[in-house]
């Protein structure tokens, strides 16, 4: 009798226990489902992401510090096509390739975005914004009353152009021809320095011609910020524009493309001059003497 009391006291125990155990299941449950319900609400991270270089709809890309609302999101997409447009304004004279008309609009003097270096200083300018292919990015604001708008160029790559026409030795050979024949002459006059200038000139000219003409297609990409300014009468004012519009006037760009390195200048020394001594033009002499020369100029320089 003792054995069967303990027994059903034992179910009983067991029946109470599998009880609680269903009841903390079942709240576990509930909050596992509300859980999952506050995560499902989260838009996903990768979901937003863009993996395309160029948006595909750039309308849609506004950035606010606050939590702004369906209507505020609608205005700010508005004001974006309308940045967009007050920005083109600038970005279509900038891709003309016109140097006067750039430096008017973007309010720079002309040496501000263009220094003068060269006879070919204007075919630069046209040969690196002339039609090229820009977009917008996301703007931005902090307070409603100032925003930004990211502008991205691909611009072509004009010195790696020359790079390649380095390697070109029928064309240097022929381009080099006057400054040789006049380095032959008199290595420090005048004459041969001017033809020096137009040799270099010469061979900017040749990089600007294959880009243009669609034979080397390599770019880089330059970017910059428009900002706009509610001044608090309804009206949008530009109180920023993007530096890329001094890209050639930065970083001694022009001095860049226009560098040829001593050695290199020797073997073209070198090689046009054997052609202009096979024309019966220089003498192997004058050739050696001239050779001579810039070899001390090198190494005195080392």
């Amino acid at each position: 009798m003792a054995k069967s009391l303990s027994t059903a006291k034992m179910k009983s125990e067991r029946r109470r226990f599998n009880k609680a155990s269903a009841i903390v299941s079942l709240l576990m449950s509930v909050a596992l489902f509300a859980s999952s319900c506050s995560l499902g609400s989260m838009p996903s991270k990768t979901s937003s992401m863009i993996s395309s270089d160029i948006p595909t709809d750039t309308t849609s890309q506004v950035t606010t510090t606050s939590d702004p609302s369906s209507t505020e999101e609608t205005e700010d997409t508005s004001l974006k096509s309308r940045f967009q447009k007050m920005a083109d304004e600038y970005i279509d004279v900038l891709r003309s390739g016109d140097v006067k008309a750039t430096s008017e609009i973007f309010g720079y003097l002309r040496n501000e975005i263009l220094p003068a270096k060269y006879d070919c200083d204007e075919q630069v300018f046209s040969t690196v914004f002339k039609d090229v292919s820009y977009f917008y990015g996301t703007l931005i604001t902090a307070d409603h009353s100032n925003y930004d708008l990211e502008v991205t160029m691909k611009i072509p790559d004009i010195r790696s152009c020359e790079d390649l026409i380095l390697e070109d030795e029928a064309f240097l050979n022929e381009a080099a021809k006057e400054w040789v024949q006049l380095l032959c002459a008199d290595y420090s006059s005048e004459e041969a320095n001017a033809a020096f200038l137009k040799f270099i000139n010469g061979f900017i000219l040749e990089a600007c011609r294959r880009i243009t003409e669609g034979e080397y297609t390599e770019t880089l990409l330059v970017s910059g910020t428009f900002r706009f300014h509610d001044n608090g009468e309804g009206n949008w004012l530009i109180t920023k524009t993007p530096e890329f519009v001094r890209y050639c006037s930065q970083d001694y760009y022009m001095n860049r493309i226009g560098y040829i390195d001593d050695i290199t200048l020797y073997y073209i020394i070198q090689n046009s001059g054997k052609a202009l001594v096979e024309e019966g033009t220089i003498t192997q002499e004058q050739l050696d003497n001239v050779l001579l020369t810039k070899k001390n100029e090198i190494l005195s320089n080392q």
